[in-house]
């Protein structure tokens, strides 16, 4: 089985609001700025790490209580040795049988701990959207499919160097599981946002994307008045 997914780096500008967005530009940076200011380094095992979860769960205390926010604690084996690491999955559950999962990482690169590297164009401004996305489906449920926000852990490598072995701690490990209870098989898309805050991003017609929701993201992106940011 072939998953749909769409790995895709949103360039909706922070200071643009065409009247039928659901979640506003400005309030998107209004959360990167608070996250980045209680989190700025967010490698694993640092307290900003933890600040970090804790930020995540204070937006969705909710859900929580519903118990529609799940704390996925598992532990990866990396270069530096076993690191315990934590994906944060909220459920928006809808009204028909199916799942659309919108995922980002919230860590920083732990090879970058020691210089003045806070990922606010990375992991931050992608945690902020799926943060305001949360905000909306909480009072506007899903009318279709479920949605399922993912804040997956350990998507950076360790080393300097990317490899397949040292990077997607989070995913990997949530798509072995996810295949092991049956999830999978309900997902009907998969969207991977990461760095979204350039004003003036083009988003490239990448190739590993599945083509139907590389469609549907060019056609929202038109409907919405974005169409200069993509495929240029």
């Amino acid at each position: 089985m072939k998953l749909p997914f769409l790995a895709i780096v949103l360039a909706l500008p922070f200071a643009a609001q065409a009247q039928t967005h659901a979640v506003s530009g400005a309030e998107v940076l209004r959360l990167t700025q608070q996250y980045v200011s209680v989190a700025p380094k967010r490698y694993i095992g640092s307290p900003g790490h933890i600040a970090a979860e804790n930020f995540i769960k204070d937006h969705f205390k909710p859900e929580a209580a519903k118990g529609n926010l799940i704390a996925d604690h598992f532990t990866a084996n990396t270069p530096i040795g076993s690191l315990n690491m934590t994906n944060y999955i909220v459920k928006f559950p809808g009204k028909k049988d199916g799942i659309i999962v919108m995922a980002s990482h919230y860590e920083t690169n732990y090879w970058l701990k020691d210089i003045n590297f806070v990922g606010a164009n990375d992991g931050a401004c992608t945690s902020a959207l799926l943060i305001a996305l949360g905000e909306y489906y909480r009072t506007h449920p899903p009318q279709g499919y479920s949605v399922w926000l993912v804040f997956d852990d350990g998507e950076e490598s360790i080393k300097p160097e990317w490899t397949d072995s040292d990077s997607l701690y989070g995913t990997r490990h949530l798509a072995a599981k996810w295949s092991g209870d049956g999830t999978i098989g309900k997902i009907k898309a998969f969207i991977v946002a990461d760095m979204i805050g350039w004003k003036n991003l083009n988003i490239d017609k990448e190739g590993n994307s599945t083509p139907w929701l590389l469609d549907t993201l060019y056609k929202a992106g038109k409907n919405t008045g974005h169409s200069n940011y993509l495929f240029r």
